[in-house]
């Protein structure tokens, strides 16, 4: 699951799918994050990645990233490198032991970064997958439109019944059949997927029945993204 702990981004991607990002932000406050960690140890969710926005432009991000690991999650944080340029906040990031995916793809990303060697940093060179956001149509990027071997936490919701038995599956994915993670948003809503295009399916003061009713009656189609689970043979759509 990703927790979105911010709006703000100063790079300007020409991809980028989540569409209120920008310069301007607005940050995710102590009491949403402090019920998202409570939330997130109610569904018993295992991994939790910390994104935004680009996550370290939170000015309480290391704060942000102890209270994390205090709630006994593996953290990864979600980056596009450019607090690289800050030796201070990289020293305080490396500090705090998390790992940390740095994702720079030079078709889209207007900057690219100074990488540092580090056992548990890791590099992303190419974006997989672009949606039909406003930004990427706006500046004529193909969109994906099919994505082999995929599966999501909607389908996998109507197969359980249960969605923290479906994000326990996709956390536990050894097959690689995951394309989107549902995000907790900044101001508590919970979407099915990482894009803005998908739909918000509850918040985070719901419960499990809640929310899994809401996943199971969801109507969507928003993303265009046709998913071809190819170990089943069957479709399924975003």
């Amino acid at each position: 699951m990703l927790l979105r702990v911010t709006e703000r981004c100063h790079m300007g991607c020409s991809h980028c799918f989540i569409e209120n990002t920008g310069p301007h932000g607005q940050h995710m406050t102590k009491e949403v994050l402090m019920e998202s960690l409570r939330f997130a140890q109610r569904m018993n969710v295992l991994f939790l990645g910390i994104s935004g926005g680009e996550p370290t432009e939170h000015p309480k991000i290391i704060e942000i990233i102890e209270n994390a690991k205090r709630s006994a999650f593996f953290i990864a944080l979600i980056s596009n490198g450019m607090f690289l340029e800050n030796p201070e906040l990289t020293k305080a990031i490396v500090d705090t032991q998390i790992h940390v995916q740095i994702t720079n793809d030079p078709r889209y990303y207007p900057q690219r970064i100074q990488r540092i060697r580090h056992d548990r940093f890791v590099y992303v060179d190419s974006v997989d997958y672009i949606t039909p956001c406003e930004k990427a149509t706006k500046n004529n990027i193909p969109i994906t439109k099919k994505y082999t071997g995929c599966t999501n936490l909607r389908n996998l919701t109507k197969i359980f019944n249960n969605v923290a038995t479906a994000i326990k599956f996709l956390e536990n994915d050894i097959n690689n059949l995951k394309l989107c993670s549902p995000s907790i948003n900044i101001d508590g809503s919970i979407s099915a997927g990482e894009t803005n295009t998908c739909s918000r399916i509850g918040t985070i003061y719901d419960n499990n029945e809640t929310i899994t009713k809401n996943l199971i009656d969801m109507q969507c189609h928003n993303c265009g993204l046709t998913y071809i689970d190819t170990t089943k043979g069957r479709h399924y759509y975003g």
